[in-house]
């Protein structure tokens, strides 16, 4: 494996990773959200 796909695989791994921690980051802020409104 070559240098620059290692660091390829890496980045995408890690965006990847970002993705689903921002989506999860939005679930969690909506639920909230919710939770404030029905009180």
């Amino acid at each position: 494996m070559s240098c620059e796909s290692r660091a390829f695989s890496f980045l995408f791994g890690f965006f990847l990773e970002a993705d689903f921690f921002y989506n999860s980051l939005q679930h969690f802020l909506r639920q909230l959200h919710d939770i404030g409104e029905r009180k």
